[in-house]
């Protein structure tokens, strides 16, 4: 565009300038003044053509000074723009305002040969200071008459009373002439330039927005992709993070954490939001409404509200956002990946909610009073059961000290354990949790417990559970389950219980007969319940298989001590531990007290 441009101007000076006729009487000046037009037609900077004007009118009148003033369209004054000759600095802030008695306002030459006396001509105090400054005397001022408009003016002066010729204003004005028109041809240039570069900015600007959609696009894609295929938040919360190298947090609307990726420092020990990222950052306590609608900076973090049109349902956090380089883009993708994360939190609502529901209605007919028909049962079952008909441990889980714990508390502990077992059934049933553990065999049961123990602990969920024995089907399931409850209500709140080692007490104790069982577990053992030290080693015996030696090693003790203790047991229950009409009485209580409870 610029160069296109710039070919008309070279077409229009050349024909202005070089075609330009001077008045008559100037024929010993007519090559010079040809030559000054030949040199301003390859000019395209103003103050280029300025500086050849004023030194060419300086040296053919032979004046102290020339200098040459721009007109300012906004406030109709003359700024100064190239000077020669000039003594003072201060006179290059030559500035006066265009009015009756100067050239560009008169449209005609003017000149004096004492210009600070000469009452015809304007005077401004300011101008009239820069001129006294300089000792100038006589001045003689030609109008720039452009194309369009006067564009300023060129003038001449010494530092001496002189009367101006008509033939030195012929001459100046002449040269005015050439001036005008070349800076008209640079103004042209200048404005073509500036347009091309607009032009190749804004096309800059549309690629570069187009670029950003497509990326925008791109990802917003990916993260329905890492929907579709099942990843769920933390797989979308992956792509944000891969996308910018920033940690991203997903939480509710109350700012419980429900995923994240890569940002371990943001967090507490308990896996939530820490304080200094809720604060927002030194100094800023502004917290989001929860009608907020748009991005929020908190400090150096970015929070995008997860919302319908009616409602917050979470937010998406990017801690030390503002430190990116593509925080324009961020904003977008994230934006948009805010309103797909609603969709699949209103989704995931809507599966929590059934799946919520329809565990509660298969276990009320599993283990209601007047369960269903076998039929109904297993057809519930495997609507909210992925491993229904494999063999499993029902597992009885109580949340916190006091019972019935509150629904929400219930609710997150029923999530946290089903985020942990996604195979197995997780559902609530009269105040606690039920758990269809896929896991048979006795140590990988017991380390799944410590996990799920260990996930609840870390948000705040204090358990207590039951384990069951091995199952196979629903009749031993509800059997087993209804046992497991039994023994929670006869033991207490204990950590874990494990039924196949009490179970016999859910025959022979009712489940509000605890001060029987105690009064059971004090006339077997006596004063030996007192002795810590000697129910470990009687625990540890039996679990043994009565095997002193790996008894002893597991108390880690000698052999002899043990030996010494088992005496000081027999002597203390007044019979021998092998007597088989005791011994399994003795082996049910040191079960019972296996642990203290929490609760009696």
């Amino acid at each position: 565009m610029a160069t296109a441009r710039s070919g008309q101007i070279d077409s229009r000076s050349t024909a202005a300038l070089t075609e330009r006729r001077p008045a008559p009487g100037l024929d010993r000046e007519l090559p010079i003044i040809y030559d000054i037009g030949r040199q301003l037609v390859g000019l395209r900077d103003m103050h280029q053509v300025s500086q050849l004007v004023i030194e060419r009118a300086r040296a053919i009148l032979q004046t102290d000074m020339a200098f040459l003033a721009i007109r300012d369209p906004e406030d109709n004054s003359l700024r100064l723009l190239a000077c020669v000759g000039n003594r003072t600095k201060e006179f290059m802030g030559f500035a006066r305002p265009v009015e009756r008695g100067v050239a560009v306002y008169e449209r005609r030459p003017l000149y004096s040969a004492d210009f600070l006396n000469d009452n015809r001509l304007s005077h401004h105090p300011d101008t009239d200071d820069k001129v006294r400054a300089e000792g100038l005397r006589s001045v003689l001022a030609v109008p720039l008459t452009g194309c369009d408009s006067i564009v300023g003016m060129i003038a001449v002066g010494n530092r001496s009373v002189h009367s101006f010729t008509e033939r030195e204003v012929s001459i100046l004005s002449e040269l005015g002439g050439l001036a005008a028109l070349a800076l008209d041809n640079a103004r042209l240039y200048s404005d073509a330039v500036t347009s091309a570069a607009q032009a190749d900015a804004e096309r800059a600007q549309t690629q570069m927005a187009l670029n950003k959609s497509d990326g925008v696009q791109g990802l917003q894609d990916s993260v329905v992709d890492a929907l579709l295929s099942g990843q769920g938040l933390p797989g979308a919360l992956a792509i944000l993070n891969q996308a910018f190298g920033v940690a991203v947090i997903a939480t509710d609307w109350r700012n419980i954490v429900i995923a994240h990726c890569a940002a371990e420092q943001w967090l507490d020990s308990k896996n939530q939001l820490s304080r200094n990222l809720l604060r927002g950052g030194e100094g800023d306590n502004e917290s989001p409404g929860p009608g907020a609608g748009q991005q929020v900076w908190r400090g150096s973090n970015l929070l995008i509200p997860i919302a319908t049109s009616e409602e917050v349902l979470g937010y998406l956090w990017f801690p030390g956002a503002a430190s990116i380089d593509r925080r324009d883009v961020l904003v977008a993708t994230a934006g948009r990946a805010a309103k797909i994360l609603a969709l699949e939190l209103i989704r995931e609502q809507v599966a929590v909610e059934t799946e919520r529901r329809l565990g509660r209605d298969f276990l009320l007919n599993l283990l209601g009073d007047t369960p269903a028909d076998i039929a109904t049962q297993e057809s519930l079952a495997r609507q909210v059961w992925r491993t229904y008909g494999s063999v499993h441990r029902p597992v009885t889980i109580r949340v916190g000290p006091d019972q019935p714990a509150p629904t929400a508390q219930l609710e997150r502990a029923r999530r946290t354990i089903a985020e942990a077992r996604p195979g197995d059934l997780v559902a609530i049933h009269r105040g606690e949790i039920v758990l269809m553990l896929g896991e048979v065999d006795r140590r990988r049961a017991g380390d799944e417990i410590d996990r799920v123990r260990g996930l609840c602990a870390a948000r705040g969920l204090d358990v207590s559970m039951v384990v069951g024995t091995p199952c196979r089907d629903l009749v031993e399931d509800r059997s087993c389950a209804l046992a497991c409850a039994h023994l929670a209500n006869l033991l207490g709140r204990r950590p874990v219980i494990w039924l196949e080692e009490l179970e016999p007490l859910t025959i022979l104790f009712d489940a509000k007969e605890r001060d029987r069982l105690d009064r059971f577990v004090r006339s077997v053992l006596g004063n030996i319940t007192q002795k810590p030290e000697l129910l470990a080693t009687l625990r540890a015996y039996y679990a043994a298989g009565r095997n002193r030696a790996k008894a002893a090693r597991a108390l880690n003790v000698h052999v002899n001590t043990l030996r010494y203790r088992l005496e000081r047991i027999e002597a203390m229950l007044g019979q021998p531990l092998e007597d088989p009409a005791k011994e399994a009485a003795i082996q049910l209580a040191v079960a019972v007290q296996g642990a203290p409870a929490a609760t009696r």
